[in-house]
């Protein structure tokens, strides 16, 4: 027995498996098999195996940065392990994490957890779950075109806005990281969610208003007919009729709330704790970002200072680096 073989034998503690991983994260036994289906799905969709050489190898070459990069916190240091395709990527884990939430505040009934196979499921699930807890704090955020027993069709007018009606969707306008995406395509164009209130499903539309067509978007983030979109005749109407009025959503803010805007954005990328004025000049320079629903990037370089205000609410693009702002 070599001495590495004896090490392992006498310390049974450390030989612990995926399945001993998953427990960890998700303790509750009930919803163990859910979990493992949607994981076998995964794998045999994507057709992916791994063998514990392959494991082994994975930890030795990103193991110590994921250990700098999540000292300290040990959730986000398993689930990030785990995120290198071997159970489920970081998205995957925050779906199922948010769907236990759920059920466990008893805001799901009479669902089957066996019956859930894929994670677009446990999307609407979640969606459903959303459109219960929504309250009425941001309705000023939005502007309504429709609401009935069935449907509710909006214009989100904020990030904020923009996050809650656009949760449990992949659309890159409500990121959380990342609000650069639906500061831009609400400035060049008209930005609409239709949300079933019934069965949680949620399409977005837009319209860039520099170019002749018009896209709808599933909840996965992909590009789809109009007749494929599951919406009603008299709602692909009201789409087509509220696009033709050729008004952004950026056009629907009042000048206060675009300014509490841009000083929201702003204090998202310097910090709550960083000093801002409207009136700070700025120098930085921007490029282009990869963008789902939009083909043609765009480039900008701001060669002179400009107004924070300004630079947010009509720049093109993200920052490529630090910005200098002067008082």
């Amino acid at each position: 027995m070599t001495k590495k073989e004896q090490i392992k034998q006498h310390n049974p503690f450390l030989d612990i498996t995926l399945y001993d991983i998953l427990t960890t994260l998700f303790p509750e036994p009930k919803y163990l098999e859910m979990i493992v289906n949607l994981i076998k799905r995964e794998r045999l969709d994507k057709k992916t195996t791994y063998s514990s050489n392959e494991i082994v190898s994975h930890f030795k070459e990103r193991g110590q940065n994921l250990v700098d990069k999540y000292s300290g916190n040990r959730e986000s240091f398993m689930y990030s392990i785990l995120g290198y395709e071997f159970l489920f990527n970081e998205e995957q884990y925050r779906t199922i994490d948010e769907f236990i939430s759920n059920s466990n505040q008893k805001l799901l009934n009479g669902v089957d957890l066996t019956a859930i196979k894929q994670y677009e499921d446990l999307n609407k699930l979640n969606s459903l779950c959303e459109i219960k807890k929504m309250g009425n704090e941001l309705e000023k955020e939005i502007v309504k075109l429709l609401e009935d027993d069935e449907w509710l069709v909006l214009r989100p007018l904020t990030h904020l806005s923009s996050m809650k009606y656009g949760s449990s969707t992949k659309w890159c306008t409500t990121s959380q990281y990342e609000p650069n995406y639906f500061t831009r395509y609400t400035r060049e164009g008209a930005l609409i969610y239709c949300i079933n209130k019934l069965t949680g499903l949620k399409v977005a539309a837009y319209k860039n208003y520099d170019e002749k067509a018009m896209s709808f978007w599933n909840m996965e983030d992909n590009r789809i007919d109009s007749l494929e979109s599951g919406l009603p005749f008299d709602i692909l109407v009201l789409i087509r009729e509220e696009i033709g009025k050729n008004k952004t959503n950026r056009e629907f803010m009042s000048e206060d709330m675009s300014n509490k805007e841009a000083i929201y954005l702003l204090r998202f990328e310097y910090g709550e704790k960083k000093s801002i004025s409207l009136e700070q000049p700025m120098i930085g320079r921007v490029h282009p970002m990869e963008e789902p629903m939009m083909e043609q990037p765009m480039e900008e370089t701001i060669n002179e200072a400009r107004t924070i205000q300004d630079f947010l609410l009509n720049r093109n693009d993200i920052l490529d680096e630090p910005v200098d702002v002067r008082a």
